[in-house]
This record gives structure tokens, C-alpha cells and sequence, in this order.
């Protein structure tokens, strides 16, 4: 029995896709991190393959997302050059653009951001009353 088997049965067939190909991301970004660059390398068109052939906001996500580790595995490799440089803002761009369509299908990270700033705010506050 897979340990997300529970939870996984209350999701439509579409969400359950988008799990699996976030998890073939997470596979391939896992690849990449121990060197293994060329199952990385599959992993990734695979991910790339599967995540073109919808629009839906994580499918887009997980596209950039794929697209910048491809980069990075280029890099590893040296096949790209100081007249490539702008690659690597096109490579920024492109993380930024996945890191903004993911914090709007899931704002998790702004409610973590916002209870930090309130953390913050609140000792701030508590050590201005002390002084």
C-alpha cells in the first residue's frame, strides 16, 4: 500500500496526474543534487513531455521548473559559455515565473511569510515595552 494511498483517493484524476508529475520533479531534482545527471536528464523530459500537454497552473510550474533544471544540468556539464549569459537571466526569468504561477495555485508560503512577519513584529513590539 503507497503511504499517500489514503489521501490521494479523495483528489480528481487531474490532481492525481499533477502529483505524479510533481513527484517525477521532485525525482529528477533529486538526480540532479547527487550528479546523476543523466537519469535527471529523463526524468525531466518526461516531466516536460507530460506537463506541455495541459495548461494548468502546477503543470506550468512544474514545466519551469524542469526548464531550469535543465539549465543548471548544462552548466554541470560546461556546455554553456560566456556568450550565453543571457540564458541564464532567460533561466531566471523562468524560475520566477514558476515560483509566482505556484504561489498562486498554493499561497502556502505567503501565509507562512505573513505568520513570520507577525512573529517578528510581535517581539519586536514586546522588546520595544521592555526598553
Amino acid at each position: 500500500m503507497h503511504l499517500y494511498n489514503s489521501s490521494l483517493s479523495n483528489l480528481s484524476t487531474q490532481d492525481k496526474q499533477d502529483v505524479e508529475v510533481a513527484q517525477l520533479l521532485l525525482a529528477a531534482a533529486e538526480k540532479v543534487g547527487y550528479k546523476q545527471l543523466d537519469q535527471a536528464r529523463r526524468l525531466l523530459g518526461n516531466c516536460q513531455w507530460i506537463a506541455s500537454s495541459a495548461s494548468t497552473p502546477i503543470r506550468r510550474s512544474i514545466h519551469y521548473f524542469a526548464e531550469a533544471l535543465l539549465e543548471r544540468i548544462k552548466k554541470e556539464r560546461g556546455s554553456t559559455s560566456r556568450e550565453n549569459e543571457t540564458g541564464e537571466t532567460a533561466c531566471l526569468k523562468r524560475e520566477a515565473l514558476a515560483f509566482v504561477a505556484l504561489n498562486q495555485e498554493l499561497p502556502y508560503t505567503q501565509v507562512l511569510q505573513f505568520t513570520a512577519v507577525q512573529t517578528i513584529l510581535e517581539n519586536v513590539t514586546r522588546n520595544q515595552m521592555f526598553t
